[in-house]
This record gives structure tokens, C-alpha cells and sequence, in this order.
């Protein structure tokens, strides 16, 4: 758990060093929403067997 935690903030803290240069915050701003739904995307199949059980 830690281990994680560490990576979502090297991680974080990237973005943010990304989002005060300008032209990268702009990017950044319209790449991270996009990324965010195709990831969505493709998690929703993978749980869906689970999904259908829950239903009975």
C-alpha cells in the first residue's frame, strides 16, 4: 500500500511540474480527461461477469 501511495504522488507531482509550463498544463488539461475514459472504458468489461452475478 505504501508503495503505491508513493507512486500516485512521483506521480502527481509530475503533473503539477507539467502544469506550470503553459503549453504542457494545456495538454495536459485535454489528455488526462481522454485517458480517464478509455480507462473507464476498458475496466467496464472486466468486471462485468461479476456485475451479471450480482444481479440474481
Amino acid at each position: 500500500r505504501t508503495g503505491l501511495a508513493l507512486i500516485v504522488a512521483a506521480i502527481a507531482a509530475g503533473l503539477a511540474v507539467l502544469a506550470v509550463v503553459p503549453v504542457a498544463g494545456y495538454l495536459e488539461a485535454v489528455a488526462l480527461p481522454l485517458l480517464a475514459v478509455r480507462l473507464r472504458r476498458t475496466q467496464a468489461e472486466r468486471y462485468a461477469g461479476l456485475r451479471t452475478l450480482a444481479k440474481d
